[in-house]
């Protein structure tokens, strides 16, 4: 099963998005984060996706500095964004 993270601030946005990926193929697990810093939280606590799409204006921590974070992290930097 791929594993697919969408991080965005609106909540229909990534409503939209989950149903959609997932009613294409059932083979795809999509988790939701609503800011930079969940994403983040939940990838230290294993929730390492395949995919991550990321929005880059949200509030707490934009896509920009998300994705900075990642790139830094070894375990994370190769993971598709």
């Amino acid at each position: 099963m791929k594993r697919i993270m969408i991080v965005d601030d609106d909540q229909n946005t990534l409503q939209t998005l989950k149903q959609s990926i997932e009613y294409m193929d059932r083979d795809y697990k999509v988790q939701c984060a609503s800011n930079g810093m969940q994403c983040l939280e939940l990838m230290k606590n294993d929730e390492i996706p395949d995919l991550i799409l990321l929005d880059i204006m949200m509030p707490k921590m934009d896509g920009w500095e998300t994705f900075k974070n990642l790139k830094e992290n070894p375990l994370w930097k190769n993971i598709p964004v």
